[in-house]
């Protein structure tokens, strides 16, 4: 047995042992085993050396077979208890969310306290608008046009809906209610630890532009639904398995965002251009449920410890929401703006987006007061409940002690990047 050989059977063994880990354990023995789980390379690797002296054939059957029923069991884990730990844990008092202030004498007078609605963490019913409203942020409507091998013309259209978050328990049990909102698509978590609400089959996809049908868009991204609609209208007359209809796709798919990649602007280079949609909003829409969902995509609570020198702390506690978007959807942050009565527009030109702010600690509690019928889900609620902790703190005075500056130091280091506790305990 050469050295190759005993290296891939160490590999292996150590592949099989960090699977039985994993099931047995919460701290599985080899880094949760991304590499070996994920890596084609080295599952083609191995599998191109089945020959050993070892009985690799034996182990390799086992370490596959153990690790899909370790897949399909946290699968399940996920469906059945992630979501109704949340369900559960709603009625958590809001200040322990951050898992930073534990001691109750470190609380703020409760009769005082901002109400930030414990609701917030029901998911049982998902308003409609708030799904449109992170859709607006973090929705993307793909338009796909790949050679086949199996189609007459040589061309197949494939289209994809899909949400996108950064990866955490309480995002991925967003995604799932989603995934029951909608009763169709999947959830994936992938190597970039994003994780994805993803739908791909046809009759799927029409469910998806139902709904955005009866609850529309108000971003820029009304226009690539609606692109993505005349695909549909396309495929539903079949015209998708003739060239005329692959190119009438393929100058649709022009528009999107990802446009053409090289091949398709090579070989579709004399394809007649399609006009693109005009964009036009109905903001007669936009209500405090889209807006919450809009915010849990692309907003920001942020609480701020400025060095002052006119201040006697040294430092000086402030609080700020923000929402940002690409200029193209610049008119949306002038109608939220409007919506609240409140709030500042401005451009960042380096960046070429531009930002809607609310600064002042009178108007953000004008907002909590507008807001509080609204739901937000996932990370972005933990956020939001700090964020009021933090303000309750403020207009209790707080902040203008030694003492008030340390426990808004220490919410401000559990927030948003810093969030490394999401139990809400």
């Amino acid at each position: 047995m050469n050295t190759l050989n005993i290296f891939l059977e160490v590999l292996t063994l150590l592949a099989l042992l960090s699977a039985l880990a994993t099931i047995t354990s919460t701290n599985p023995i080899i880094f949760n085993s991304p590499i070996i789980f994920n890596s084609p390379i080295i599952f083609t690797s191995l599998l191109n050396y089945q020959l050993l002296e070892f009985n690799f054939n034996l182990v390799l059957v086992l370490f596959i077979s153990i690790y899909y029923f370790y897949y399909f069991y946290d699968l399940a884990v996920v469906n059945s208890i992630k979501i109704n730990n949340v369900l559960v844990e709603s009625q958590i008092p809001t200040q322990a969310r951050s898992g930073v202030l534990k001691s109750s004498d470190e609380l703020p007078n409760e009769t005082n306290k901002t109400d930030i609605n414990a609701k917030i963490f029901d998911h049982l019913n998902i308003n409609p608008w708030f799904i449109t409203g992170f859709t607006d942020g973090e929705g993307c409507f793909y338009i796909k046009v790949r050679p086949s091998i199996n189609t007459k013309i040589g061309w197949t259209v494939e289209l994809y809906f899909n949400l996108v978050a950064k990866n955490n328990p309480v995002n991925l049990a967003m995604f799932e209610e989603i995934k029951q909102f909608f009763g169709v698509g999947r959830v994936r978590v992938t190597a970039l630890n994003y994780i994805y609400f993803e739908v791909g089959s046809f009759k799927d996809c029409l469910k998806i532009r139902d709904h955005f049908l009866n609850y529309p868009l108000i971003s820029y991204k009304l226009v690539y639904f609606q692109l993505w609609c005349k695909v549909i209208d396309i495929m539903m007359a079949k015209e998708h398995l003739t060239m005329n209809g692959i190119l009438k796709i393929v100058a649709l798919k022009a528009h999107s965002p990802k446009r053409l990649n090289e091949v398709l602007l090579q070989l579709f280079k004399l394809c007649t251009p399609i006009s693109c949609p005009n964009y036009q909003p109905n903001f007669k829409n936009l209500n405090v449920h889209w807006l919450a969902g809009f915010i849990n995509a692309d907003g920001h609570f942020g609480l701020y410890i400025k060095e002052s020198k006119t201040n006697k702390l040294g430092v000086q506690c402030m609080l700020r929401i923000q929402i940002t978007q690409q200029d193209r959807s610049l008119i949306v942050l002038h109608e939220i703006k409007k919506y609240l009565g409140m709030g500042q527009v401005s451009a960042n030109e380096v960046k070429k987006t531009s930002d809607f702010t609310i600064g002042s600690q009178k108007q953000i509690n004008e907002f909590i007061i507008i807001f509080k019928e609204a739901k937000l889900l996932g990370a972005k609620a933990l956020d939001f409940a700090d964020f009021c902790f933090a303000l309750d703190l403020m207009n209790q005075k707080a902040h203008l002690t030694p003492k008030g500056v340390s426990q808004i130091r220490k919410i401000s280091a559990g927030m948003n990047t810093g969030r490394i506790n999401f139990n809400r305990g």
